[in-house]
C-alpha cells in the first residue's frame, strides 16, 4: 500500500512519470497493478504509462540477468496459472479473488459475476482516480 499511496502522492503534486515509475513497481502482484495502469492508460496519462512502462522494462531486464532459462520457465508457467485454481486439491472457497468469492455464492454464474465485478471495479478505480486529478 505504500507504493499506492506514494504514486498517488506524487500524482497530486503533478509529477505523473514518478508516480508512474513508482507505481510500476507494484507489478510484482499484477491483479493490483493492472487496473490503476489500465484507467491511466484509457485516461490518456502518457507520462504516468511512461514511467510505468520505464520500470517493467528495467525489472524485465533484471529479470533476464538471472538467466534466459529461468524467465523462459516463468512464461511457461504463466501460460498454465488461470487453470490453477482447477487443480485437484486447490481450495477455492480459500481464494482471495473475485472468482473464489462468485464460485462459491453464485455457482454456475461465478465466470459471469467475476467479469462483472472486474468492470465494476474498473470503473470505481476510474471515478477514484477523477478524484484524486
Amino acid at each position: 500500500m505504500l507504493l499506492v499511496f506514494m504514486a498517488f502522492l506524487l500524482l497530486q503534486t503533478q509529477r505523473s512519470f514518478s508516480a508512474g515509475l513508482v507505481y510500476g513497481l507494484l507489478f510484482f502482484k499484477p491483479q493490483l497493478a493492472l487496473p490503476i495502469a489500465l484507467v491511466m492508460l484509457w485516461k490518456r496519462e502518457w507520462k504516468f504509462s511512461a514511467g510505468c512502462a520505464t520500470t517493467l522494462a528495467a525489472l524485465g531486464l533484471l529479470s533476464l540477468a538471472t538467466g534466459l532459462d529461468a524467465c523462459l520457465q516463468y512464461a511457461t508457467f504463466l501460460t498454465k496459472a488461470s487453470d490453477y485454481i482447477h487443480n485437484a486439491g486447490y481450495s477455492i472457497h480459500r481464494s482471495q479473488s473475485l472468482d473464489g468469492l462468485f464460485h462459491g455464492v453464485l455457482p454456475g454464474y461465478d465466470n459471469i459475476a467475476t467479469v462483472g465485478a472486474s468492470i465494476a471495479k474498473l470503473l470505481l478505480v476510474a471515478v477514484a482516480l477523477n478524484a484524486v486529478r
